[in-house]
């Protein structure tokens, strides 16, 4: 975990305003017409289609997606360029923020400008080691509890992708508000927490592809439903914002035991906290963004390990050494000792980033890898084509976690660590990284302590698939008990 690889962010050359190219004179797919791209552009599979024409058009084209042409760059120096230069140059393509602010509002996932940079100031010191070293024991007894499910299923196959996502969920809200989400929210319903999450990444997922946001002026069934449930999870949210507010009340001067209780009490250079609608804001970010992405990046990293027995059996090694006859890490400062799984999590994510794809918008007229881009101008940034490149990595397309070690690294491999983009750059990298690597760490260490993977007797194959994040879907695997030396 502390050996996170940090991009070098290198302001690169100045291009002449008299050798920028146009939009209009870049290459590209001719699509149809006034559509563009849109009716291919699927809410599971768009991200596909767009990376499909970098190898035909090269490292920047452009094409049209219903009415909004749309500049895609590949080139990792260009993409560093972009990323440093936010927020000033560039923010988030604003279609997922509108998406998502109609039931969320504004928060850090979604805020820009001077909103951002004030909400990010306060939010931070809620993800400070100090912070973290006190939610230890919380995210503890989730993975604890969590490794036991596991080992109660026998050998029947299990579907992985589902528990690690309820596993990423539990212990997001358990770190973010001290309970349980799941049984506060079964006051107000019964359905079903997964089913609700599910149909809310899809749902903002179409609404991004939506030429027109029609949501706003009519509502059908679908959208009826999308309302009821958001309402639910918002009242749960007021219920334990209300009830957390109390307790800090009662032990005021003590510090903060959760994240919710760490953003009640942040404040920004003004003395200024936050408001009631910035907390909701807060904590639906917490749920949506955070507990998907961490499922997701386990759900990738077991797919890895399942094809590689060998690599299995390295975790399971300095699982052993560091941990002894214990069963799980018992410190903040000793989860940073796993090195071997710190390089399995990097090398995982960087072949299967959750965010294969990155969208900004431009805040002004400006320039970007010698394209002249006007303001609004919408710009996608492929991050899997330098990952995946010989150029940048030896044996690039294969799973080789040693090559994070510097010491096991032979000397004449190509490995560029600034081209790891799994965790954003830049201004906008991910608050949440920390907290990211100390759970699934934990959840691995526990793993291997107990099992080996295998993959299921159920014949499954695991497929990409995009909701908030790129997902691996349809992974199941089989737990052999693991015979301990």
């Amino acid at each position: 975990m502390g050996a996170l690889k940090q991009q070098e962010f290198e302001k690169g050359p100045e291009t002449k305003v008299s050798e920028l190219r146009q939009i209009r004179d870049l290459p590209g797919p001719r699509g149809l017409p006034l559509i563009g791209a849109g009716l291919q552009s699927t809410p599971h599979g768009w991200y596909k289609l767009w990376e499909s024409y970098e190898p035909k058009y090269g490292p920047v084209h452009q094409f049209q997606l219903f009415h909004i042409p749309l500049v895609s760059f590949s080139d990792p120096n260009v993409i560093l360029d972009a990323l440093r230069r936010r927020p000033v140059d560039f923010m988030r393509d604003n279609r997922m923020d509108k998406a998502m602010r109609s039931f969320t509002g504004t928060g850090l996932f979604t805020a820009e400008g001077d909103v951002w940079r004030r909400q990010r100031k306060i939010t931070m010191p809620a993800f400070q080691n100090a912070n973290l070293r006190s939610f230890f024991p919380e995210m503890l007894a989730s993975v604890r509890k969590f490794i036991a499910h596991l080992k109660a299923q026998g050998d029947a196959d299990i579907f992985i992708k589902a528990e690690f996502k309820d596993l990423a969920r539990e212990v997001s809200t358990q770190l973010a508000f001290g309970e349980s989400f799941s049984e506060v929210y079964a006051k107000y319903t019964n359905e079903s927490f997964q089913d609700l999450f599910a149909n809310v990444l899809m749902t903002v997922n179409k609404r991004t592809l939506y030429p027109f946001p029609y949501y706003h002026y009519f509502r059908m069934p679908s959208d009826r439903r999308f309302d009821r449930q958001t309402r639910v999870v918002t009242d749960t949210l007021r219920e334990i914002i209300a009830a957390t507010r109390r307790k800090l009340e009662q032990k005021a001067g003590l510090p903060p035991a959760n994240l919710l209780e760490a953003l009640l009490l942040s404040k920004d250079e003004e003395g200024r906290s936050f408001d009631q609608q910035e907390i909701e804001a807060q904590v639906w970010n917490i749920l949506l963004a955070g507990s998907d992405t961490t499922g997701t990046s386990l759900s990738w990293i077991v797919y890895w390990l399942m094809q590689n027995p060998k690599v299995q059996a390295e975790i399971a090694a300095e699982v052993e050494r560091l941990l002894g006859n214990r069963d799980l890490p018992e410190s903040f400062e000793e989860v940073q000792k796993f090195k071997v799984i710190d390089n399995v999590i990097h090398e995982a994510l960087r072949l299967c980033p959750p965010a294969p794809i990155l969208l900004l918008k431009a805040n002004r007229d400006t320039q970007l890898g010698g394209v002249s881009l006007p303001e609004g101008a919408h710009i996608s940034l492929l991050c899997r084509p330098s990952a995946w490149n010989e150029d940048n990595f030896t044996r690039a397309r294969e799973f080789i976690p040693e090559r994070w070690d510097d010491a096991r690294r032979p000397k004449d491999w190509r490995h560029n660590s600034k081209y790891f983009f799994a965790f954003g750059g830049g201004s906008r990298l991910c608050p949440g990284m920390a907290l990211a690597m100390m759970e699934i760490t934990c959840v691995l260490a526990g793993m291997f302590r107990s099992f080996t993977l295998e993959k299921p007797a159920n014949g499954k194959v695991p497929f990409e698939s995009y909701e908030l994040v790129m997902g691996c879907e349809d992974l199941w695997l089989k737990l052999k008990p693991r015979q301990r030396p």
